[in-house]
């Protein structure tokens, strides 16, 4: 039952595989519970009982709330399209609240880091012409805060009068400023890559044959380049340069909307990270 949910949810909902594999994970540590607890377990004899059990059983054990959450979302999913497809009267999970999270405040790359990027690409136009795609995929997320699929996806068309026309999630458009250092650095690579490809080139970011840039790619280049640079490991990947560009804007006193709709986030909450880190 648990694999034709899996099915459901990766070929129907378009789950992502990691996160099927996390739904099946947290179904069978319930499953394993079920057969100590029960004589004879089935799913449709899950009661609100059990799953309230189970969650206590994970909160006695010091399983993170975070974890907790885990299951309580994979459960409520399954026993809702148990519910929808199989006859299940009622869902045992959905009365079950989730626990509330300490709020965990983004690291940040340290301003060292970047000042030893910089200083170690300071003439960028003389190196081999990938490192050169790396250097300005790395700046416009630092300087821009893009993401990382905003980055790949950015074309030269998108550069209106010194600003960004990005499109985010949820195909939603924002405006995002290029600032001077950015400009500099785009005008450079422009001129550099149009006389490598020969022609002028449709992303701005892109392979050695103009087509754009993989996921892998960029995550490679990220973590290696910033590791040479001194940032650690676990901080070494694309998202780290949002969260230092957030947290410099929020510093430098841009104000909440502001900072939010640069970004791009639905809430202010959201936003607001930044500043308590600032």
């Amino acid at each position: 039952m648990v694999e034709n949910f899996l099915n459901y949810m990766t070929n129907v909902r378009g789950c992502a595989p990691r996160s099927a594999e996390t739904y099946r994970s947290a179904l069978r540590n319930f499953a394993s519970f079920l057969r100590i607890r029960k004589e004879r377990p089935s799913w449709s004899s899950v009661s609100v009982e059990d799953v309230a059990s189970y969650v206590f059983y994970m909160r006695s054990n010091g399983l993170k709330p975070s974890t907790i959450n885990v299951f309580i979302a994979s459960a409520t999913s399954f026993f809702d399209y148990l519910c929808r497809f199989h006859g299940l009267p009622s869902n045992p999970a959905a009365m079950i609240d989730k626990m509330k999270e300490p709020k965990r405040l983004p690291s940040v790359i340290e301003d060292n880091v970047m000042s030893a990027f910089f200083c170690h690409f300071a003439q960028p136009s003389q190196m081999v012409f990938s490192k050169h795609v790396s250097f300005v995929c790395i700046s416009i997320m630092y300087y821009a805060g893009l993401r990382a699929s905003e980055v790949m996806s950015l074309r030269w068309c998108s550069i209106r009068e010194n600003c960004f026309r990005i499109i985010g999630k949820g195909d939603k458009e924002r405006i995002v400023p290029i600032c001077r250092e950015l400009r500099e650095i785009l005008d450079e690579y422009e001129w550099r890559q149009e006389g490598f490809l020969g022609i002028h080139g449709d992303f701005i970011v892109c392979k050695n044959d103009g087509s754009a840039i993989s996921p892998s790619f960029l995550r490679r280049e990220v973590k290696e380049i910033l590791v040479s640079c001194g940032c650690p490991s676990e901080l070494a990947h694309p998202h780290s340069l949002r969260h230092a560009f957030a947290t410099r804007m929020a510093a430098m006193g841009l104000s909440l909307v502001s900072l939010q709709k640069i970004l791009g986030h639905t809430s202010l909450n959201t936003t607001q990270i930044y500043v308590n880190l600032a």
